[in-house]
């Protein structure tokens, strides 16, 4: 196409979002202006205003450009899809437009386009009052060409967003364009890169999901797919080369744990085989206390798996399957604080400590193959030169392998061939003594490697079972059996079995053993010194491959089996017995070797009984009891998952039939319970009933797993109505829940599955995720998810859940079906009913279906709906469909079609309306932060105490008696404020001296830029952080932060990319952790004023009641030396300083050893009871009231320092 014509396409791209707001008049213009910012600010009057100043330059040229290219694209051929107006511009072929075009036509589209153009940059003239009316002109401009990269030119919309041309805006401000950062990006890439994204900032943290963001936005823009998605921190680690996860600095990078995968080849065909190989750009957060900063690492990926066959003629059939794998390696970038940027190698498949050979290499195995595989009835046979005799080829398989591993290049090439020697026994003694044939089966296997040339090998067992049943009383010989097996034994050795099925038959009692005997190893030493000359033999006993039991004796009926495995060192077992009303199951497996080869054992019980039912209460009857144990043994949360929607989880809850159905229920078992070393199973189960007769059976086991602390909930509801055996409604529920308390991790699936009501079958799944912790999600499922979401990679898929009307004649059938979806930024629903009748040629076939997806954040909703009828004889008939899509907020829009058949006639109808323009939002009043914040750091149930870490505590802590009295005060008064000890209704928190303290909150993130408030903004500070803690009036320096949970979109401003890409919730700073080894509490700080002092005391047991002690008062400052020492605890200090230290004591610091005990001033009262003191050599007497109290001790009993003589303490009389 000329480079005029295409100019000429391009300049009309531009203009046509305003052409199309045009069409709709004053309020399209409205609703354009809203979008570009301005709007806004203007007035009511302003967009009618505008549209009347540039109506005649856009609205007449506008309609002329549309008739135009509407029509001449209709002559020309040109329309590649419905081209009905500007807006459908994308679907016009401009090559075939432009050769069928006059150049007048051109020349009339060029100066329409280029005329609505001048009238925009004309609105710069227009007198409007309003703020920022001024730049009218350019923010509409602005608008017009952002509009028209990001329709029509995606990528080059990225690669400016990326250079900060294009600045995108949030859910209130419109995208911007600057143009002078394009020649800034150009002249010095990196530090515009610095001033967009923080790159190699020592401030603020990299800004990596924006880069991705527009990465992305870019590629795709180009016809190439990426994605952005999680990647672990283990990997990051990898890719920084630190030690672990733990060595990191997670707050270096704005939402990390996200990479841009770009594929650059993608393969996927019909029968399931896959290729891709692209390139992966990862932020990588710094290794700690290092020079680097916040890097990028570009990494290379690829994967290949592929199976194809194809058959070729009647039983061979041609085979080829590919895989393969592309070693991690890339380069990382990071910027250092010196500053340079350096640039590293990586080979990644765990962290630095990793040896090379545990790192990642390529490879590639690609197998070509032709195989021979003979049915049953068509199988290729020879005859030999007896006539007893067959020679029948079985299976011949030619393998070409080309394997490429980690540089070395290997070609093998081999051979397979099975075929059986059949001798069947005709007449005669032969045939009497052995009826059954003889028959020998061998492989025989050629092949050359690259690496070891040719070699052979064989293999093949002669097997000869004498069926005949040799009988002696109770006691019969089922089979005899001989066996030699070439090549069955590592050393070399011949191999053969002599073994017989014993079975005992004594009525009530029978029994079998199956093929126990003797083996006898054959080999030929090379020194010739056998036991047996050249050579020498091994007799030893060959164990059974299995015992069965069967036991019939009146009340007591049942049976069980065991199956030996010695070659895999496994054995099990079950039964299954009815005594009376009572019905025991048993199952178990045991493996005599630990995964890995390893000494040990592995075991799994299952046992279960079945009792008549015991009334429980409500309805309710306890029908059965049972348990699992399983030492090294570990659960499977996968295979119980899938147990759950395949109804197999009756193989471990009461399973029944275990003797018939053995084979099944074990192989379910060893797949759930797999042997682990060092983890061990035990579960509870219980089979409950409710209703007479029973209507609802319920059976419920709990697994714990541990040392792990894994927890399963299974779960089987059986409800039949009325009754089971005429049941009209039979509903079947399978349940399992997973509890993994150290991942974090919580799982729920469910599954009707063998279900009817009435005539109705019903059918469906149901699953949900929890987990919390640092990656927290959530995700609920009832039936599947809407099918515009894509849902998480391991989630597991759902049935609808459905229910179907389908007569045995099997018309008309009607189903139903629906699904209902919760994720943490979703709300999904639909439900579709279908009806399909056949009357001879006759046929009606309705369908009405609604599939409807509600986005929270930012909120959208889609909903997508379809009716179908149609009624047709032979073929041919009437039929009608509705199928179309409503979409909103701002604005909301209507769009579909409706289609009609009448016999050979068709017609369809399109439909697209929007209603309202969408960019009107009433903003909330500013709030004010700081009251909310200050408010919830107030809040006692937001403060802890810590106890001393490392430390002895030394003391325990308790109430003290007053603030006891004090709440239950204030409680009886209906003012209590509950309890203290750090609830939420408390009023003190009790700490420990040498411990710490700690506040958190949950209002806002301290330390960031708060730009939004919930869905306002803040009107007094955009941040705030805790500046320091003091404990009366002294400040302590031994701080630390404490972390919680926010939601970035509560609290920023963010696009709508922005908030898709960004995680739910981070982790910011919350609060403080306060503590140290030197706090007092009250007093002075001078040194000179502190008195210390050294506590002793002593222990006493009073276990009767003694008469009170008589002491001089001259003596009080020497109990330590008396004969006769007082209840009360001593102190060894002269009586001269007592009164200064007990004056002191709210201010003391008490040694001990080298830390400091600071402690609440000491509260000291004499109890509710009144005393006396007497003074022994005058007989005066002095009462001292219980309700006197003090600060100190010496306040409460001033009355007992006056004395110089001896004084008692004795209970008064007086109240």
């Amino acid at each position: 196409m000329p480079t005029g014509a295409q100019l000429t396409v391009e300049l009309v791209k531009i203009v046509e979002p305003l052409v199309t707001a045009f069409e709709d008049g004053p309020e399209g213009v409205e609703g354009l202006l809203t979008e570009t910012g301005i709007g806004e600010e203007l007035l009511s009057e302003d967009p009618a205003k505008v549209f009347d100043t540039i109506e005649s330059g856009v609205q007449g040229p506008g309609q002329s450009l549309k008739k135009t290219i509407v029509e001449l694209a209709e002559e020309a051929s040109a329309a590649m899809g419905p081209v009905e107006g500007l807006g459908d511009l994308d679907n016009v072929d401009w090559a075939a437009f432009f050769e069928a075009v006059e150049f007048e036509d051109l020349e009339s589209i060029a100066k329409s386009a280029k005329g609505i153009y001048e009238s925009v940059q004309a609105l710069s003239t227009v007198t409007i009052e309003a703020p920022g009316a001024d730049t009218l002109a350019d923010a509409l401009l602005d608008y017009l060409l952002i509009t028209y990269l990001e329709r029509h030119h995606a990528d080059f919309h990225g690669l400016c967003c990326m250079l900060g041309v294009i600045i995108e805006g949030s859910d209130t401000e419109p995208d911007k364009l600057v143009l002078e950062n394009l020649a800034k990006g150009f002249q010095d890439p990196l530090g515009q890169a610095q001033t967009l994204f923080q790159w190699a900032g020592k401030e603020n943290p990299f800004g990596a999901v924006f880069l991705l963001h527009y990465l992305k936005k870019g590629i795709r823009g180009a016809g190439m797919p990426a994605s952005v998605t999680e990647v672990s921190d283990e990997r990051l680690a990898a890719y920084t080369g630190a030690d672990g996860p733990d060595d990191l600095a997670p707050d270096a990078i704005v939402h990390g744990n996200r990479q841009l995968s770009i594929p650059f080849l993608s393969y996927q065909h019909d029968t399931g085989g896959t290729a891709e190989v692209g390139a992966r750009l990862v932020p990588i957060p710094p290794e700690q206390n290092t020079k680097y900063l916040s890097g990028l690492a570009l990494v290379l990926y690829g994967s290949l798996d592929s199976e194809l066959s194809a058959p070729v003629g009647t039983d061979w059939t041609v085979t080829s399957d590919a895989s393969g794998k592309l070693a991690n390696r890339g380069v990382r970038a990071q910027p250092t604080t010196e500053p340079s940027l350096e640039f590293t190698p990586l080979n990644v498949a765990g962290s630095k400590t990793d040896s090379p050979a545990d790192q990642s290499i390529d490879t590639l195995v690609w197998e070509l193959g032709l195989e021979y595989d003979a049915k049953p009835d068509e199988v290729l046979s020879v005859p030999l030169e007896t006539a007893v005799g067959q020679l029948i080829f079985k299976k011949f398989d030619l393998d070409t392998t080309f394997e490429y591993e980690g540089g070395q290049f290997t070609v093998r090439t081999e051979a397979v061939g099975a075929a059986r020697v059949r001798v069947e026994p005709e007449g005669g003694f032969l045939e009497k003594i052995v009826p059954e044939p003889i028959q020998y089966d061998f492989e025989l296997t050629v092949g050359w490697s690259s690496e070891s040339g040719f070699y052979f090998d064989s293999g093949g067992t002669l097997e000869i079972a004498l069926a005949d049943s040799i009988t002696l009383g109770p006691l019969a010989i089922k089979e005899t059996y001989l066996g030699i097996t070439p090549g069955g034994s590592e050393d070399g050795s011949l191999p053969i079995t002599i073994a017989t099925t014993p079975a005992l038959d004594l009525g009530f009692l029978t029994a079998q053993v199956n093929r126990v005997g003797l083996r006898a190893d054959i080999s030929f030493p090379e020194g010739r010194e056998g036991n047996l000359g050249h050579a020498d033999i091994d007799i030893g006993f060959e164990p059974p491959s299995g015992l069965a039991l069967g036991v019939d004796a009146g009340p007591v009926r049942g049976g069980g089996i065991i199956n030996f495995y010695p070659d895999e060192n496994r054995y099990s077992g079950a039964l299954q017995l009815q005594i009376g009303k009572y019905a025991i199951t048993a199952i178990g497996l045991l493996k005599t070797e630990l995964p890995g080869g390893g000494d040990g054992y592995s075991f799994l019980l299952l046992i279960t009984a079945e009792l008549p039912p015991i009334q429980l209460g409500f309805g309710f009857t306890l029908n059965g009891i049972g348990g699992l144990a399983g030492i090294h043994r570990s659960m499977k949360r996968k295979p119980l998952a899938k147990a759950v929607r395949t109804g197999s989880l009756n193989s471990v809850l009461f399973p029944q039939n275990v003797v018939e159905n053995a084979q099944r229920i074990i192989s379910d078992l060893r797949s759930v319970f797999p042997p682990t070393r060092d983890q061990h199973v035990f579960g509870p189960m219980a089979k409950f009933g409710w209703g007479t007769p029973t209507m609802l059976t319920m059976e419920v086991g709990v697994v714990l797993q541990v040392p792990s602390i894994e927890i399963a909930l299974l779960g089987a509801f059986h409800v039949d109505l009325p009754d089971e055996d005429a049941g009209l409604i039979s509903l079947n529920l399978a349940v399992f829940g997973y509890l993994d308390i150290p991942d974090k991790f919580l799982s729920v699936d469910a599954s009707l599955y063998d279900s009817r009501i009435v005539a109705w079958t019903v059918s469906g799944d149901m699953a949900m995720r929890l987990r919390w912790g640092d990656n927290a999600k959530f995700m609920l499922s009832v039936g599947g998810f809407n099918p515009r979401y894509d849902p998480p990679k391991g989630f597991p898929e759902l049935d609808r859940i459905t229910a179907s009307l389908t007569p045995p004649s099997g018309q008309p059938r009607l189903e139903y079906t629906g699904y209902l979806a919760v994720t943490p930024n979703t709300f999904q629903v639909g439900a579709a009913v279908a009806l399909r009748a056949d009357v001879g040629p006759l046929t009606v076939d309705g369908k009405l279906a609604l599939d409807a997806l509600f986005q929270f954040n930012p909120f959208k909703f889609i909903v997508d709906f379809l009716a179908e009828l149609s009624v047709t004889f032979n073929g041919n008939g009437l039929s009608i469909k509705i199928d179309g899509t409503i979409s909103g907020p701002g604005p909301f829009r209507i769009e579909g079609k409706v289609h009609v058949d009448v016999l050979m006639f068709s017609v369809t109808a399109r439909m697209d309306v929007s209603i309202g323009s969408g960019g009107e939002t009433e903003e909330l009043p500013a709030a004010k932060v700081m009251p909310q914040l200050t408010e919830a750091l107030g809040r006692p149930g937001n403060w802890a105490a810590q106890v001393p870490e490392g430390e002895s505590s030394l003391v325990t802590l308790r109430q003290g008696q007053r603030e006891q009295k004090q709440e239950q005060g204030g409680q009886q008064n209906g003012g209590g404020n509950g309890s203290s000890s750090g609830g939420d209704g408390s009023s003190k928190v009790i700490a420990h001296p040498l411990g710490g303290i700690s506040v958190r909150q949950t209002v806002v993130p301290l330390g960031e830029r708060v730009e939004k408030f919930g869905n306002t903004v803040p009107s007094d500070y955009e941040s705030f952080r805790i500046t320091s803690v003091t404990v009366n009036g002294q400040p302590v320096a031994d701080r630390s932060a404490l972390r919680e949970k926010f939601a970035p979109a509560k609290y920023r401003k963010m696009s709508d990319s922005e908030k898709l890409n960004a995680p739910s919730f981070v982790k910011r700073t919350a609060g403080t952790k306060a503590g140290g080894d030197r706090v007092h509490y009250g007093g002075t700080d001078d040194a000179s004023h502190r008195t210390t002092a050294r506590l002793e005391y002593e222990t006493t047991v009073v276990d009767r009641e003694e008469n009170n002690y008589k002491v001089p008062l001259s003596s009080l400052g020497t109990f330590a030396r008396l004969d006769v020492r007082p209840e009360s605890a001593r102190i060894g200090i002269d009586a001269g300083r007592l009164d200064q230290l007990l004056r002191q004591t709210a201010a003391a610091d008490l040694a001990l050893g080298n830390e400091f005990l600071a402690y609440d001033p000491l509260v000291v009262g004499v109890g509710d009871e009144g005393f006396e003191v007497e003074d022994l050599t005058d007989d005066e007497t002095t009462t001292v009231s219980g309700d006197e109290t003090g600060e100190t001790l010496l306040e409460s009993g001033n009355g007992v320092t006056t004395f110089d003589s001896e004084v008692t303490l004795s209970p008064s009389n007086d109240d």
